[in-house]
């Protein structure tokens, strides 16, 4: 039991580097936030539709800020909504993030391996189309993070693949 627990504090740990990291750059401004929407349709996963709902930093208009701010991707966990994390938005898009919550897999019963595709689709889709009000504000940086099942998904979305490097 001692090493997993050494373990998630290292994950944990490096996780918390990697945000304090990402903004140094950046004064400690506090933004507005706004939210948008998002679906599309997956074409690797037999025109799957995904959605999701994002989170920026937003001038007093609703438009994003004239910036470029790190991304993190958050997976909700088993019988979660994105509503229940409303703590993280709060705090890392005031602070200069943008995040986007999946709200796919829901229901009584949710496949990793589905869901971490969405994970991959999600990243794929905000870092690489232009249709959506993020786009060109997102840095290289971007991040990988989920409760429960959705840290199992992300979980195994990043040890399985090397997509995620940019």
């Amino acid at each position: 039991m001692r090493p997993i627990n050494l373990t998630l504090y290292f994950i944990f740990l490096l996780f918390f580097i990697f945000l304090n990291g990402c903004n140094a750059e950046k004064s400690r401004k506090t933004y507005a936030i706004a939210q948008e929407h998002l679906h599309f349709r997956d074409l690797n996963q037999s025109n799957y539709l995904i959605s999701a709902e994002i989170f920026y930093p937003c001038e007093s208009n609703n438009t994003i800020v004239n910036s470029k701010f790190p991304l993190i991707i958050f997976a909700h966990g088993y019988q979660q909504a994105y509503g229940d994390y409303r703590y993280l938005w709060e705090a890392l898009v005031a602070q200069g993030y943008i995040l986007a919550f999946l709200t796919t897999q829901g229901g009584l019963s949710i496949d990793i391996d589905s869901y971490s595709n969405d994970i991959l689709s999600l990243r794929n889709e905000l870092m690489n189309t232009s249709n959506t009000i993020i786009a060109g504000h997102i840095t290289k940086k971007s991040a990988l993070m989920g409760h429960s099942t959705g840290g199992g998904a992300t979980l195994s979305r990043a040890t399985s693949s090397y997509t995620l490097a940019r």
